[in-house]
């Protein structure tokens, strides 16, 4: 399984090395292989009610709400804030 490193505000998904220390600071982005696969079984799912029940495939806006509604705040960690994730992210390019 691989992991990788994330900056959410550029959107942008930067492949790093196929793991990440273990005891990578706190605030730092990563996603990885295990998670995507859960959420595409999870989507493709939500993909088949829309499909029975709209006739059509869901729209980005309405998964990323079913995401939002069923994530309540004290089920994930906040953002860092901006500056720190570019300090960090500048830090890993320099490495």
């Amino acid at each position: 399984m691989g992991w990788w490193q994330i900056y959410p505000a550029e959107q942008v998904c930067l492949l790093r090395s196929v793991k990440i220390p273990v005891s990578s600071q706190k605030g730092d982005m990563v996603n990885g292989d295990t998670p995507a696969d859960i959420m595409g079984v999870a989507v493709d799912k939500i993909i088949k009610v829309y499909e029975k029940e709209w006739d059509r495939k869901p729209y980005r806006a309405e998964l990323e709400a079913v995401l939002n509604f069923v994530t309540m705040p004290d089920m994930v960690e906040p953002e860092p804030e901006p500056d720190q994730r570019l300090r960090r992210a500048e830090k890993n390019t320099a490495s």
